[in-house]
């Protein structure tokens, strides 16, 4: 079967590929979001011509192998300029004379976790994957940026850990490996990651050494997590309290429960997922609707799939929500519930990953499904994506005068994801009171919604509050072309 991998979905897949059955891939579309926009958060916002100059050459090692809203066409419409050129030297606590790992008067040494082993990927079975090897997109954007101001007045040297595409490896052994790379090789001042982290092992070594953690890999982490590790952020991505509270209500705004529903919820069985998922029966009872039936499910065990559709099926379920960290568990149940002739209405969010999801089931699987997307890659098909947004553009000409060719959707769509992670950081340090864990942390907090994403339609973030993902549209399946696409141009706050 043929299917489409759009821009978060390509790395959650193939990690996926050892633990479960791996699927044929081809490819598909991806952008920046939405439109609008001056200067890109204190860049110039036109083209760099050329590869800049003093780009980034690093170390690199392995790593274990409710209510209203606003128009669409309104977002982005400016970004707040932290100034241009570099910044001076930073005074106060944790300033020049303080010793920080990590940083010296003119550099700072940032922890980069990323993919590698592209070219091994068609050996699972997976026949569209990256054009480039994440290092090749860090040390593009890290290599202008150092060029146009550098980061709170530093350029940045990138210590890389690479982690396979395709591993074997339990995510412990992945993380303590990486840990080691940062912490007692290189003894980095901050990390940026574009790969899953499950099991807190590596969250916690860098909190241990106070340094702050970029990683903006959806999943749904609770409040407490960054409770716990309050140096950890994820600019471009939403908590999982934020996600039901939001959820639930806008699939009743959409009129998805329907007079009678028997609502189920089917849950991968990862930590973070399931503990957020025990706040889904409050949030259907704030709305008058009790949970008929719950399952949780290991993505990788078809049995378990299959019993946990035959008591959906059973219970008398018609409303299926699907809590999926990736797209596996969106494809599998409803393609098992199909072939057991059960067609329930599903109510989904970005974490779905609809639009890959619509292009890799059965036809008609998702027919009158409806959801809250705030990720326009992942949720809607190609011919109903908004323009790229002025950072989208920023970046794209980065990579332009690099001399890489993003063309191709998922090398652009990745392309766009690590673009946003090193901006986000960029952001935060150019706003530090000091250049300090704790420093660009208030540096993050101080953004508000002062900064623009490639990846999502609005930012907002404050004290106690990094995850910046502020905005999401509804969105709904299209039997016309048997794929997602926005139902109108309304952006709702993320509340």
């Amino acid at each position: 079967m043929a299917v489409r991998i759009p821009r978060w979905t390509v790395i959650a897949l193939v990690a996926m590929a050892v633990a479960a059955c791996a699927t044929t891939h081809s490819g598909t579309k991806a952008r920046g979001s939405q439109s609008g926009g001056g200067g890109v958060n204190g860049l110039l916002s036109s083209s760099p011509s050329s590869t800049p100059a003093g780009g980034a050459v690093g170390a690199s090692a392995g790593a274990g192998g409710g209510g209203g809203g606003r128009s669409a066409s309104g977002a982005g419409s400016g970004i707040s300029s932290a100034g241009g050129g570099p910044a001076g030297p930073v005074s106060g606590p944790g300033g020049v004379g303080a010793v920080v790992p990590g940083r010296t008067s003119g550099t700072i040494s940032v922890g980069v976790a990323t993919f590698t082993g592209t070219g091994q990927v068609a050996s699972a079975g997976l026949k569209s994957v990256p054009a480039v090897e994440g290092q090749q997109l860090y040390d593009a954007v890290i290599g202008y940026l150092n060029a146009h101001g550098g980061f709170g007045g530093r350029a940045v040297v990138p210590v890389y850990a690479k982690i396979p595409l395709v591993t074997a490896q339990p995510y412990s052994a992945i993380e303590q490996s990486a840990c080691a790379t940062f912490t007692q090789d290189h003894h980095v001042f901050a990390v940026l990651a574009d790969r899953p982290f499950f099991d807190g092992t590596l969250e916690s070594c860098l909190t241990a050494k106070s340094v702050p953690f970029f990683n903006d890999y959806p999943s749904y982490y609770e409040q407490n997590f960054f409770t716990k590790y309050p140096l950890m952020s994820m600019p471009q991505g939403v908590i999982g309290e934020r996600v039901v509270r939001n959820w639930i209500p806008g699939l009743q705004r959409q009129g998805y429960f329907d007079k009678g529903s028997k609502v189920g919820l089917v849950v991968v069985d990862q930590p973070s997922v399931t503990a957020v998922a025990k706040q889904v029966p409050a949030a259907l009872a704030a709305i008058g609707l009790p949970l008929t039936a719950e399952s949780t499910v290991v993505a990788s065990d078809g049995a378990g799939i299959a019993n946990s559709v035959l008591r959906m099926r059973s219970a008398g379920v018609d409303h299926v929500l699907i809590m999926d960290s990736a797209p596996a568990l969106t494809i599998l149940w409803p393609t098992q519930a199909q072939s057991q002739s059960y067609y329930p209405r599903y109510g989904l969010n970005s974490y779905n990953t609809p639009s890959f999801a619509a292009a890799n089931v059965p036809s008609g699987t998702f027919r009158r499904a409806v959801g809250i997307g705030w990720w326009p890659d992942e949720d809607v098909d190609a011919s109903s994506l908004p323009p790229p947004n002025a950072a989208g553009q920023l970046c794209l000409s980065i990579y332009k005068g690099a001399n890489i060719n993003v063309s191709d959707s998922i090398t652009q769509g990745l392309a766009l994801w690590v673009c946003g992670i090193v901006l986000s950081f960029k952001a935060a340090a150019d706003h530090a009171p000091a250049l300090s864990g704790p420093g660009i942390m208030a540096g993050l907090e101080s953004l508000g919604t002062g900064w623009q994403s490639p990846i999502t339609f609005g930012i907002n973030v404050g004290p106690g509050h990094h995850d910046g993902a502020s905005e999401y549209r509804a969105f709904g399946f299209a039997d016309s072309c048997g794929c997602f696409r926005y139902l109108d141009s309304v952006l709702h706050p993320l509340q």
